[in-house]
């Protein structure tokens, strides 16, 4: 009986999604996405390892419908991704109660930041209370328990394969969206800003989503590179890696080549020291070496490098309507008083661009978002919930530099998620992190089943 119910319904889905395209709510790209994921639907539950792998591919993949709704209930819209994002959270507690078949009730709040988390989604959950717009908090809420039921879930499931296929898997989730941006390269992307042009977006809905992403399986590769393995298979994964260093590139967020620079530093630091000075005489010679390059081509080409989106995203910006680093400057200046007003629990989860559009002095101003996850979070959970989402990723590091000090053989892995977790705590005074879904999906998974595999190796190593 329960086999035939799930089977009526899996029917009944299919035949929503038929009607769904021939009433032309969705187009036939989001129509092929979503019967593959209904089709491979049984996955989820038969090999849940499997599905949560599908999940992140198919995330990536369909980040760049966003703005498309497919349903409508009442005054609220979903796309594709936000069903997606609804439909994780009663997987994930099919997950969880499967590892309560075989665990004490107990050992869930063992897990690794499963404290940590829930300390923080308390804090959101005190903040929804006395929000004023409780849709938009709403649906920030179910971002958090996102991410949340994505790291529970991957950290359950890391047995179910290995570390290496677990990691492979992120990187190659990406592969789609690098495609795109390669195609994008070769024959222009319609993607803009008022301050430049030409940015690589692949299939996200913007390039920063792109940008962060590689990011994360840029720090991925550096892990497998640095593991012991076969030579031919390590060549794959460096032309890979120069392949979405150059994407991430033209990408044109620097936040991002900041992030990455943050993460060489760190492996620089604790894993190649012998490549220091290299590297340093390196920049060196390109910051003397490519001015006096460009000058020279200038004068017998006459091909001014200051032309170049690149160069100009690396120049001073002036104008006050369109510099995003002014923008930047003014939001966190003009927003910061409106913290002291509420600094506990602030003014509800989503509420910052209601609260930055009363004290904006530009119009171009509104509707921007904080581009500082500390302020954000600030403004709409108060200083309690910056404490609390400082705490989990202070937890994290906390955990891999025990890990480093204490397991010689993890040492890699811990480099290569620390160097990410300090990059993406120092990219977060500047951009979006928290709220870009894409992002926070693949780091959470990855960060689940890293942790889960160093306390493995842990438990192993008490027993014995």
């Amino acid at each position: 009986m329960k086999k035939l119910i799930i089977f009526a319904g899996f029917i009944l889905l299919g035949i929503m999604l038929v009607g769904f395209f021939i009433s032309g709510q969705i187009n036939w790209l989001q129509f092929l996405l979503l019967a593959l994921i209904l089709v491979s639907a049984p996955l989820f539950f038969l090999r849940p390892e499997i599905g949560l792998i599908i999940l992140l591919i198919s995330r990536n993949v369909i980040d760049i419908f966003d703005k498309q709704a497919v349903l409508s209930l009442g005054t609220i819209n979903f796309n594709l991704a936000s069903l997606m994002g609804v439909a994780i959270l009663p997987w994930a507690v099919y997950v969880i109660l499967n590892f309560f078949k075989n665990n004490p009730r107990d050992k869930f709040l063992k897990i690794p930041l499963v404290k940590s988390w829930l300390v923080f989604i308390t804090i959101a959950l005190a903040s929804q209370l006395i929000n004023q717009n409780l849709k938009t908090g709403l649906v920030v809420l179910i971002k958090l328990l996102d991410f949340f039921a994505l790291y529970i879930s991957a950290f359950i499931l890391s047995s179910q394969l290995s570390l290496k296929k677990w990691l492979k898997a992120l990187i190659l989730s990406l592969f789609i969206p690098g495609l795109f941006g390669v195609a994008q390269f070769l024959v222009g992307t319609k993607f803009s800003a008022t301050e430049i042009t030409g940015r690589l977006n692949g299939t996200f809905n913007h390039p920063n989503a792109f940008a962060f992403t590689l990011l994360i399986a840029l720090s991925v590769i550096f892990i497998l590179l640095a593991a012991k393995g076969n030579l031919k298979r390590k060549i794959i994964w460096q032309a890979l890696a120069w392949g979405y260093f150059v994407l991430l590139l033209f990408t044109f967020t620097r936040s991002a080549w900041i992030g990455l620079m943050v993460v060489v530093f760190v492996w620089l630091i604790l894993a190649k020291r012998k490549l220091i000075v290299s590297v340093v005489i390196s920049v060196l010679i390109l910051v003397f070496v490519l001015p006096v390059l460009a000058n020279s081509v200038n004068q017998d080409y006459g091909l001014d490098a200051n032309n170049f989106s690149i160069v100009k995203r690396l120049q001073p910006e002036t104008d006050e309507n369109s510099s995003s680093l002014l923008w930047r400057e003014r939001t966190w200046q003009e927003t910061l008083p409106a913290v002291w007003q509420k600094p506990w629990l602030g003014y509800g989860l989503g509420s910052f661009t209601e609260v930055r559009n009363k004290l904006i002095r530009f119009a171009t101003d509104a509707n921007i978002e904080a581009h500082n996850d500390y302020l954000r979070l600030a403004v709409e959970t108060g200083l309690i919930g910056v404490a609390a989402y400082l705490l989990l990723y202070f937890n994290i590091l906390e955990i891999l530099l025990k890990k480093f000090k204490n397991n010689k053989n993890y040492r890699k892995i811990t480099i290569g998620l620390g160097s990410l977790v300090l990059a993406i705590l120092v990219v977060s005074f500047a951009d979006n992190v928290l709220r870009n879904a894409p992002v926070q999906w693949m780091f959470w998974i990855l960060t689940g089943v890293i942790l889960a595999n160093l306390n493995k190796y842990e438990l192993s190593n008490q027993s014995n």
